[in-house]
């Protein structure tokens, strides 16, 4: 497979895409039998695996029910979106599965993203599960102060080999005939702070003028302002809770203002009485509560910033 220019520079993170293999494909529900349907969307839930930077690496991917041809939601358009999770403790890595399971901590919001219309791309950082007999490699190559870094350089691998990815993805389902007309990123905690640290990569070549970037509650790392320049096509979101006990708001609002002084376009937000998963009350998940109207409109307009890049306070 013939690589962009962009893509073989010295010291740029590498994907191979002849490498990508299913372990579950998801379908989409037009596929599904009559008993499935009336259950869960689990049927459109896949598990890829890839090599990346040398490691093998999950990938969960989620396709969207409006993407088939002849629903009444359908227009011809796609657009994706790469959700990267946050910290998960050590010990818990080898078998974590981000939604595969119910009441899992993103799977809520996943799922949410492709109710939305949305092909949702969620890689598992390095060192993180899948399953008994499939296992992620670098589980022992994220401790200490390399551990955001290789999981950002991880992220850029995708990015950098998002056109082949996205093909191969939904290769052979009803999105092929889709136009994709938006790919963006999304990211939690660390791993908001992974897509931080990728902004200002000099890996980038061609790409649409406004990517959405939407970081909820990063752990953002100091910047060295005399060394890295955010991309300016890059149009971005920072959001926090005022009650976040993990992450201060200092530091969100210092990468904010430095991505301004770069000219990027970049909007700081924080919710009042809202925790690091954003609910008002300790939760396990993340902007999960259904009843919570706030909740409602905030994933109403992060999914109109992902497919338009355009801040709606």
């Amino acid at each position: 497979m013939l690589l962009a220019q962009h893509e073989v520079r010295a010291n740029c993170p590498g994907l191979d895409p002849d490498t990508l293999r299913w372990i579950s494909k998801p379908q989409f529900n037009q596929e599904l039998s009559a008993d499935a349907k009336s259950h869960s969307s689990s049927g459109r839930i896949g598990v890829a695996t890839a090599v990346i930077n040398g490691l093998k690496q999950f990938i969960r991917i989620d396709l969207p029910d409006r993407a088939i041809p002849g629903s009444a939601d359908y227009d011809g358009t796609l657009s994706a979106v790469f959700f990267v999770h946050g910290w998960v403790p050590e010990s818990a890595r080898r078998l974590y599965q981000m939604g595969k399971d119910p009441g899992s901590y993103y799977g809520p919001i996943i799922q949410s993203l492709a109710d939305a219309g949305f092909v949702v791309i969620s890689p598992f950082l390095r060192g993180h599960g899948f399953s008994e007999t499939e296992q992620a490699d670098g589980i022992r190559d994220v401790r200490g102060e390399s551990l955001q870094r290789d999981y950002a350089r991880d992220i850029l691998a995708l990015w950098l080999y998002r056109d082949p990815v996205i093909r191969w993805l939904t290769e052979g389902n009803a999105s092929t005939t889709a136009e994709l007309t938006q790919t963006s990123f999304f990211g939690h905690s660390m791993g908001a702070g992974a897509i931080a640290d990728i902004l200002g990569s000099s890996c980038f070549g061609t790409m649409p003028s406004r990517v959405p970037v939407v970081l909820w509650a990063g752990t953002f790392a100091e910047v060295n302002r005399s060394e890295a320049r955010p991309d300016s096509r890059f149009v971005v979101w920072i959001l926090h809770g005022d009650r976040d006990r993990f992450v201060g708001p200092s530091q969100q609002q210092r990468f904010h203002d430095f991505l301004v002084s770069n000219d990027v376009e970049a909007y700081y937000e924080q919710m009042i009485g809202r925790n690091h998963e954003f609910s008002v009350m300790q939760s396990s998940q993340l902007a999960a509560d259904p009843n919570d109207a706030a909740l409602s409109l905030l994933l109403k307009r992060t999914a109109s910033f992902l497919r338009h890049a355009r801040y709606q306070p």
